[in-house]
This record gives structure tokens, sequence and C-alpha cells, in this order.
């Protein structure tokens, strides 16, 4: 019987696996669509304008201190196959990044069946980090990417490998574990926050589970993560402690109700009360053009419906009214939420936004898992339990993924702008060189204000001095803030942009 039981279960996970990583293709997998932008520009830039080293340490000095960042990103971009922005294969970064995400999902569903969650809970949970639109940024734009996809992943990594530390005892787990922790803490910050809740958690836990190793290991790869963490920042590099000075003299803190109302707002998936109602008709624009995307869609809508409602989703469990298990997991995953967002009650408006919902997500992930889980275990209603969740989870698919498939679309028309100005620089080089100034005017707000990520001070200029091969080239568009285009010079070049396409 245990051993059907045990089958039953295995399948259960298979299909689980199967449903997210087809759900995460649909969602994200449209990769040869999408370029460069906003960050991106200016870490190309700088990797082709100077040495590898070079440009890692003036990142690090005048941007901020993330060293896994400039290492990898800025050493992406030195790569000879990405020196220029119209030929680099971006698609083999894009399919790294949807393969990462995916796998997330895969050892998040892992690591709660490793806790004793069914199928079915883990699986509706897990589809809310695979696909709610919250996460569809950092899936989806490369400087985001490097930091909490990756690092997301990093840190998973690092908690997996010190489970197998406590399973195996062999010491080469700890070390990875550590390495790992030490290169998600080096990319985002939130992380070493994330990494010092579950340590405590773990100490505590300590108390009723007494551990195979010291239950201070935890603490002790935090503690290093940390030293390390202040160093770089803080000591060797200055442009972490620049960029907080200037970001929170520009507003106030945050408080708890600010960050709870933002939250509702980004979780919220109705067109008129969150911010995704552009995406969705995007995204059904899309859909209408494409009845194979359509039919991949409901695939994935009916397997994740139909796998929520599949008995074989939902093994028995023991009748306790709150079996401990239950308990810590919810306690884990609210320590992870409330640590990942907790640093932003002190640092004003500095990097808040939907991007660290990636991190804390998770966390919400993990408490709706075992809280799924819990309510299944009086057999009475387990039955209405997966029933009444199965059209819920199929509601909250085609949503989202419409809206994903909506979020590719605005990213492919946002790298064909690109192209499209790149081409016209190009095309000018020479005079451009010559006047040592450019404006590009003739812009429309709607929709590249909000898609392109050159209304701003430096993105743009990033991408001229890129294209043109020279930084000491002024550039301004007509979407830039006054304030941020400079005293034009006589002689400066002027381009008036033509859509092309």
């Amino acid at each position: 019987m245990a051993t059907s039981t045990s089958s039953a279960d295995s399948r259960a996970q298979t299909w689980a696996y199967l449903v997210i990583i087809l759900a995460v293709l649909v969602a994200f997998g449209a990769v040869w669509t999408r370029g460069v932008q906003g960050d991106d520009l200016c870490m190309a830039e700088l990797a082709t304008a100077n040495g590898y080293w070079d440009a890692v340490r003036s990142w690090l000095e005048n941007w901020n201190g993330r060293l896994f960042l400039a290492l990898t990103q800025i050493g992406t971009y030195s790569l000879p196959w990405f020196a220029h922005p119209l030929r680099a294969p971006w698609y083999l970064i894009h399919a790294m990044v949807v393969l990462a995400h995916m796998t997330i999902c895969v050892l998040l569903i892992s690591l709660l069946s490793r806790a004793g969650i069914a199928a079915g809970a883990a699986l509706a949970a897990t589809l809310i980090f695979a696909l709610h639109p919250i996460t569809f940024e950092p899936v989806l734009w490369l400087a985001e990417s490097y930091g909490y996809v990756f690092g997301n992943l990093l840190t998973i990594l690092a908690v997996w490998c010190y489970l197998e530390y406590e399973r195996k005892g062999h010491i080469g787990w700890l070390l990875v574990s550590l390495l790992l922790a030490l290169a998600a803490v080096l990319g985002i910050e939130q992380y070493l926050f994330v990494l010092c809740a579950l340590a405590f958690v773990h100490l505590i836990r300590s108390r009723w589970h007494r551990p195979a190793h010291p239950a201070w290991l935890p603490l002790l790869i935090v503690a290093c993560c940390t030293l390390v963490f202040l160093a770089f920042h803080f000591g060797v590099f200055s442009g972490t402690a620049d960029r907080l000075a200037r970001a929170t003299a520009e507003a106030q803190h945050h408080s708890g109700p600010d960050i709870a109302w933002k939250l509702a707002w980004w979780l919220s998936l109705l067109p008129d009360a969150s911010p995704y109602g552009g995406l969705l008709q995007w995204g059904l624009d899309t859909l209408t053009g494409h009845k194979g995307l359509i039919a991949l869609l409901a695939l994935v809508t009916l397997g994740a419906a139909w796998r929520t409602a599949a008995a074989s989703s939902w093994q028995d469990v023991a009748s306790n009214p709150l079996p401990k298990r239950h308990l810590w997991l919810i306690i884990t995953g609210m320590a992870i939420f409330c640590a990942s967002l907790a640093p932003f009650l002190f640092t004003g408006r500095y990097g808040f936004a939907t991007r660290n919902m990636y991190v804390a997500l998770p966390g919400l992930l993990i408490m709706g898992a075992a809280t799924l889980d819990l309510m299944s275990t009086p057999t009475a209603l387990r039955k209405i339990l997966r029933l009444s969740l199965a059209p819920v989870v199929a509601v909250f698919a085609v949503t989202s993924l419409t809206v994903d498939i909506g979020a590719q679309a605005l990213f492919a028309r946002s790298w064909r702008f690109h192209q499209d100005v790149i081409h016209q620089i190009e095309a000018d080089t020479a005079a451009i060189g010559a006047a040592g100034a450019l404006e590009m005017t003739g812009i429309p707000a709607m929709p590249y204000k909000a898609i392109s990520q050159i209304d701003n001070a430096w993105a743009f200029p990033c991408l001229v001095h890129w294209v043109v091969g020279d930084s000491n080239v002024q550039a301004w568009n007509n979407l830039m803030w006054s304030e941020d285009k400079p005293y034009a010079p006589p002689n400066s070049h002027r381009i008036v942009w033509q859509e092309n396409y």
C-alpha cells in the first residue's frame, strides 16, 4: 500500500513539473523577440568602452556595489559576440533566464514535496510565482534578470545544498551552500535579509526538532555573507553609499500601509484595479492573431485545472488539526516575505518596485501551499477543496498568461523601437561624432515613453555612446525631462525619428 501511494505521489509530482514547464514556456518563451534597454545599455556601453576589470570597477564605484551583477553582466557584454547591439545573440541570454525561472519553479515544487506538501497544493501555489504578472519584469528584462532571477536560483540552491549537508553530512555541501549564498547576497541586497530570516527560523525550530548538525551553522553562513557584503558595498567601493544617499533624499520613507497598498495593487489581476489592464489588452490582441498560441494557453489552463482537481494530487495526511510541518512552513514563508520587504521601510523609495516582489513572492507561495495542504487534511473537505480550487486556478492561469503574453509583445515592441533608433544613429555616426552632440526628436510619448527606457538622463546617452563608440558625445531626445537635457551646442546633430515598421 505504501509503495502504491508513493508511486501515485511521484506521478502527481511529475505531472506538476510538466504543467509548470509548459506554463513558463507559454508565458515567457518568445525569447527571440527581446533585446536590451535601460541599465543593459549602460552596462554594454561601459563594457565595450573599457577593459573588463576597468568596467567592473567603474560600475561598482559609480552605480552600486553589486559585485555578482557587475562580474556576470559586464562579463557577458565583454564577449566578442555582444560587441554590437544589433548582431548580438540576446535570445541566448533570455533563454537562460527563462530556463532559470523554470528551474526555480521546479525546485520550489520539489522542496514543498520534500516537506510533505501534496502535489496539488504545491502546483497551485507555484503557479502564482510562475505566472503572476508581477514577475514578468525580472524575467523579461536582462538588467533585472541577472540580479533577481539568478539571485532566487542561487538562494534556493544554497538552501538545497544545506539540506543535503544536513542529510548526508558531507562538508562539501556546506561549502557550496556558503558560496551560493554569498553570490546571491552580492547580487541583490534583499537576499541577505532572506537568508538571515531563514537562519533564525532554523535556529528557533531546532529547540523542538534537533538537526543533525549545529543549528547555528546557517547563522555563521549569514555572518560571513554580511561581512563580505558590507566590505564591498560600503568599504571597497562607494557606489552603493552614494546611490542610497541620493535615493533616500528624494522621498520620505515607506510606511507599512504604503507597502501594503502597493502590494495589493501589484498582486491584483482586475483590469481596472491593477497595473496590468493595458498588458491584458496587448495580450488579447496578440492572441487573436496566433491560433497556435491560443491552443497552448488552453492546454496549460486545462492541465493546471486537471492536476489541481485530480485526487492523486492530494495524498492522505495525518488528521492532526495543525500538523507541525504546516506550522513551520507558514512561519518560514512569512519570514521570507517580511524579511525581503523589510529594507524598504527604511530606505525611502530606493529600489522598491515590482522586481522586489520576485524575492518576496516565494514566501507567499510557501504559506499558500502549506495552508492549502492543511485545509485538505480532513478527508471530508478534500474533494470539495480540490474541485472548487480547480476553476480558480484555471481563471488565474488564463488571466496571467494573457497578461504575460502582452508583456512579451510590449518588450518585443520596445526592442523593435531600439533597433530602429540604432539604425538611424548608425546611419549618421560620422556626423554625430564630428558634432559631438546628438538631439533626437519626433518620438511619440505613447507608447514609447512607457516601454523604451530612454526618457531618463542615462539610458539614451549610453545607447548613443555604445553605437557611436564615443563616450564624450552629448545626447538627448524629446522624451527626456527638460532638466536632463544638456545645453544644446549650436552644431548639434539632429535626427527626427521616424517609425519604420
